[in-house]
């Protein structure tokens, strides 16, 4: 994902469903300045703990906390797949980038075998969990022509997919 930006050094990055801070930590040691995002408490917490000299705040991926073209680039590793909105996500991160900037995400292929490796570690190991927010069908942005439609509608321009 980092290489997908080009050269982060000085760059103002905003990681997005920053989770555990792991990326934005990555960036950190490229030379960025990070700010990470996390709708959850405990995981804002945690990346904290893993990062203590980096900015991670709870907020709102649908709605960021940020002035307009505030980042250099946004990245999301895997966030928005698991969002209510991410039509809207998408929205603010243009909202939130430069004209220059980069907003690179990952998701799972449908047919990713390690994605198959996962869940079935989850259905056997998991606990289940009752209450879970709204997100749209997990598969979703797994078709590169969605995510396309969804970037070129919210303003993106050169928009490119790559499997990795």
């Amino acid at each position: 994902m980092i290489g997908a930006l080009g050269v982060v050094s000085s760059k103002l990055v905003l990681d997005v469903c920053c989770g555990p801070g792991h990326l934005a930590g990555s960036l950190a040691q490229s030379g960025a300045d990070v700010v990470g995002l996390d709708f959850a408490m405990p995981m804002v917490e945690r990346a904290r703990d893993n990062y203590p000299g980096l900015d991670f705040r709870q907020g709102d991926a649908e709605a960021l906390p940020f002035q307009n073209q505030s980042f250099d680039h946004i990245v999301c590793a895997f966030g928005v797949m698991h969002l209510s909105n991410a039509d809207a996500a998408v929205r603010e991160a243009f909202r939130v980038v430069r004209p220059t900037g980069r907003y690179v995400f990952t998701q799972w292929a449908q047919d990713d075998e390690l994605l198959g490796i996962v869940l079935s570690a989850i259905a056997e190991h998991g606990e289940p969990v009752e209450s879970l927010p709204d997100a749209p069908p997990a598969m979703r942005f797994s078709d590169p022509l969605e995510w396309r439609t969804v970037l070129e509608t919210a303003g993106f321009t050169e928009v490119q997919v790559q499997r990795l």
